[in-house]
Formats: structure tokens, sequence, C-alpha cells
């Protein structure tokens, strides 16, 4: 990739990665430590909030229900078969909806009475268990989207917002690596390319964490993922006149557009945030 588009790449796909997700993707998730949301269909879910916490199987990223942003949240259970000690997956209705309900007391520590809404008789071992974020989030990925032609999904990480300030690039990377189960739900559901870029106002010297091309071809390593190949659409276009919503600054506009003009000029393959 040219040094410019490098450069131009990170700043580019900061200020318009929400609408080139709407242009050339059908599927967006955007992932940080305390929440997650996705976009499809022209617009945002609810954020997702949720939790590191360890229960009696293991450490989970476990929903919370939060009336507002900065209540402290609400344990969310759901029924899950256990298999020889071990949760095995989210039961589900008819509907394939989760049978889910937020937790009794304080912070919603004690679990609610759910088994007695199975409808049918299961022949496997039911536990009420704290849900995980993983599964509420693969739930609310739109089914006609996972039916559909559609095989690609962009998933934008906020470094900012999973890293502290003192992490390496080692202790971030292992911080990344602890969402693998989802990404591998995704694969499983049949989404060919996943497409990983950072959010907005990433500041690589402030984490130090060096080249970002680079940094993000070891998040594709860590989660055990390819990188997608090529595509005959171009990724990187000029910015649209929607993307004032963005950019206010239209000096800043114009030089950015004027820097990917060149860029395309000197290169008309796919550049892609490899």
């Amino acid at each position: 990739m040219l040094k410019s588009a490098k450069k131009i790449l990170t700043l580019a796909l900061a200020c318009s990665a929400l609408c080139w997700a709407e242009q050339m993707l059908n599927l967006t998730l955007y992932v940080t430590k305390n929440y997650m949301a996705i976009y499809a269909l022209g617009g945002w879910t609810k954020d997702f909030y949720y939790r590191a916490a360890p229960d009696l199987y293991e450490r989970r990223y476990i929903s919370l229900h939060k009336e507002k942003e900065d209540d402290a949240g609400r344990i969310v259970w759901a029924l899950y078969s256990e298999k020889n000690g071990m949760l095995d997956s989210v039961i589900v209705d008819e509907n394939g909806e989760i049978y889910s309900a937020v937790g009794r007391g304080e912070g919603g520590i004690w679990p609610p009475h759910l088994k007695h809404r199975l409808t049918q008789h299961r022949d496997e071992k039911i536990v009420v268990a704290p849900l995980s974020i993983f599964d509420e989030v693969f739930k609310e990925l739109p089914i006609k989207l996972r039916k559909s032609d559609a095989d690609d999904i962009f998933i934008i990480v906020d470094p900012n917002r999973i890293a502290e300030p003192d992490d390496n690039r080692e202790t971030f990377l292992n911080k990344v690596r602890t969402y693998k189960p989802l990404m591998q739900m995704i694969k499983d559901a049949g989404f060919a390319y996943i497409t990983i870029a950072f959010s907005s106002d990433f500041d690589e010297n402030k984490f130090d964490y060096g080249d970002v091309a680079i940094l993000i071809q070891d998040i594709y390593k860590t989660l055990e993922l390819e990188v997608p190949p090529p595509r005959e659409r171009t990724f990187i276009q000029p910015l649209s006149a929607r993307d004032h919503l963005i950019i206010k600054d239209k000096e800043l506009l114009e030089k950015i557009n004027k820097i990917l003009k060149d860029v395309l000029d000197k290169d008309k393959t796919t550049i892609r945030p490899q």
C-alpha cells in the first residue's frame, strides 16, 4: 500500500467509516469494551452493554440492562443447555427469541425465574446463567441479511475504548483475542468476509502500537480471520456531500478528497485496510 494511501486510509476511514459501511457493506458491528452496536438497513440498533465477570462456568462477557448510559447496569440472565458442567448453547423459543430476563436484587445478581417459560419438554439439562453478550449481539444480526446473498460484515474496533492508556501492543491484542468466540459465530453463520477497521479517533502515537496497517493484520491473525481478498469495487473513494454531517470543516474535506484523488490516480488497484 502506498504510504500516502495508508495515512489517508486512517483519516478517511475515521471520517467516513459509517458512510462506506452503508454504501458498500450491508452490516456493521461497532465494538468497545463496554458496549456494542449494530448498523443495518440504514440505522443503528440500541447499544448492547456488557462487562466481564466470572460466573460458575468461566470468565465471560455478560449482558447488562441499563436505563441510561451512566447506570451501573443489572445483569441479564438466560436459559442455557449444559453439557459436562459447561454451558453449551443459549435456549430460544419457537420464534427464535432468547429466554431472558433482568436479574433480581441490586445489580441483578440473583437469577430470575425462567424455566417455567419453556413451552416444550427438553431432554438436555437446562440452567439459568448470565446472558453472554456474544449470544445477544449475534441474535440481533438481521436474519434476512444472513440468509441473503450478503457475505460481508464490517467490524469497527475502537482501541481507545478497548485498551487502557498504559496497554502495550501485546496487551491490546490479548484483549482483542477475547472477542474470538463472537467472530467464530459470525463465520459459522456464513459471512465469508469480515473487514476490520479502526474507529475515528484512534491515535497510534498515544498507544505506540506502530504501523496501523500491520496492527490490523495482527488483529486478523489474533482473531484467526482471513484477510478479505481484493474486490472489484474500490474501497477508498472521494467523500460525498452527506459526509458534511461528519466533517464540518469544508477545507479539510477538500484536502481529503484531493489526497484520495491523487492516491487513486497513482494506484488503480483496490485499497483495503490491511
